[in-house]
């Protein structure tokens, strides 16, 4: 970037999203700011994204020190669960809404129930949000998917979104298409206001189905590169189970060979 005097100035960012405690992290965080500035030689702002559900865990420091010699590297850090709600909920940001419905799904792991009734909740608030409609649809998919509910609750849920579109709430028949439309044709839609029959359920779940894995792609090739084309077909052999917690645990991938292991940990080995 150029700064107002005309000098450029470089700005690194690295960024880090940890779902899960672990003692070493601090120690990658480390390692990753000493190979960034031993190829660049430029300094570097770190930043870790704690979304874990731990409240007591909050690493924000490595040290390392021997006979003297001590090297310490603080990183920032922001720690979902401890922002205040209140906050979340008065911030026009959308990402502060991408907080909100992560906690939602963390609070109600457990809960299909109360799963259901804050994802309608968020679902009604997300509907009188000012963003874009595009933005909203987006935002949408992202909780659609992040607050999966099991069979007999999503069907009570869809049923709440049709009582929201008799209700004229803005966005929330666009919302569902955009959702679940992929891989429906035109004709099924109509199947919507008269009672979804069932080759209309297969066609949501084969949308659903092709979003997540499109979804766990286009994360692996950010986090890792290109992926071949038979360990993309392992991928779509695993199960839902198997895709949405490789979906989780991706995260802490750094390399093809750490997908390849959770392959033959997990699922199906290349």
């Amino acid at each position: 970037m150029y700064l107002l005097d005309g000098k450029e100035q470089w700005v690194l960012i690295h960024i880090e999203v940890q779902g899960q405690r672990d003692d070493d992290f601090p120690e990658r965080m480390f390692i990753s700011y000493y190979r960034i500035f031993d190829r660049y030689k430029k300094r570097i702002a770190g930043f870790a994204i704690l979304s874990d559900n731990d409240p007591n865990w909050h690493p924000h420091e490595f040290v390392s020190e021997l006979l003297g010699a001590k090297e310490t590297y603080h990183f920032n850090t922001a720690k979902l669960i401890k922002i205040d709600p209140k906050i979340l909920a008065n911030n026009d940001n959308p990402f502060a809404w991408v907080v909100i419905a992560h906690r939602a799904a963390q609070q109600t792991s457990k809960n299909a129930q109360a799963r259901l009734r804050m994802k309608i909740r968020l679902t009604q608030e997300l509907a009188q949000q000012r963003y874009s409609n595009e933005a909203i649809r987006d935002l949408y998919r992202f909780m659609d998917w992040i607050m999966q509910l099991p069979e007999a609750e999503r069907i009570q849920y869809k049923d709440e979104l049709r009582k929201m579109e008799g209700e004229s709430m803005k966005y929330i028949s666009s919302i569902e298409q955009t959702a679940l439309a992929e891989g429906i044709e035109k004709g099924m839609m109509q199947g919507i206001e008269k009672g979804i029959e069932k080759g209309m359920m297969q066609g949501m779940e084969k949308g659903r189905t092709t979003e997540r894995i499109g979804l766990i792609m286009r994360l692996l090739e950010r986090l890792i590169g290109p992926i071949d084309a038979n360990t993309r077909e392992l991928i779509e052999r695993l199960s839902t189970n198997q895709q949405l917690q490789l979906a989780e645990d991706l995260l802490a991938f750094k390399q093809p060979s750490d997908l390849h292991m959770w392959l033959k940990l997990f699922g199906t080995s290349p």
